[in-house]
């Protein structure tokens, strides 16, 4: 017997609504056809039979809330040599000797850390041209500020390039009396 449980549909559904059974105990199904529509929040989503085979049981009636892997029916499959895609991997993993093996190559895909912070203070940090792995975050949980990003700046900026000095040229130009036209 195989069992069809409430998976999760997408969106991180936790739960869903037994909407409509589009199979009944007795009626023979083929691999993928419909057979039970769920309602969440946010949608309505029909869940496949993941085997051919024959409708044994409905567990759950409609209009029942359940948990995803709630097992909603089970069916009979027609095929000995037909295995649900969820049992087959199972058997594999286990006869596989470098599960390892699989998980490294993402780890080494990325070697520079992702850096936690808004699109706001990555442009601010590209302006400056400044590398925003480079750059400190006070916050506890790691996420650098646009604060922690123009703290980075003004601690980079030599003696000679302060702000005031460019402040001052700016003043010292606009003192200077425009010229006038006579009318």
């Amino acid at each position: 017997m195989i069992e069809v449980k409430l998976h999760d549909v997408g969106e991180g559904m936790t739960e869903g609504e037994i909407a409509h059974y589009l199979v009944q105990v007795g009626d023979h199904v083929t691999t993928d056809q419909p057979v039970v529509e769920v309602a969440t929040d946010k949608m309505v989503a029909e869940l496949p039979a993941p085997v051919s085979g024959i409708v044994k049981e409905i567990i759950i009636p409609v209009g029942q809330t359940v948990q995803v892997g709630t097992t909603l029916l089970h069916i009979e499959a027609s095929n000995a040599s037909e295995v649900p895609v969820a049992v087959k991997p199972e058997v594999s993993r286990v006869s596989e000797p470098a599960p390892v093996a699989v998980a490294a190559p993402p780890a080494q895909a990325s070697p520079s850390k992702r850096v936690l912070a808004t699109p706001y203070t990555r442009k601010l940090a590209r302006d400056h041209g400044i590398d925003i792995e480079a750059v400190t975050a006070s916050d506890p949980s790691g996420r650098v500020s646009e604060d922690d990003v123009l703290r980075f700046v003004n601690a980079a900026v030599t003696p000679q390039e302060t702000v005031p000095s460019v402040v001052e040229e700016e003043v010292t130009q606009q003192q200077t009396p425009p010229e006038t036209i006579p009318f």
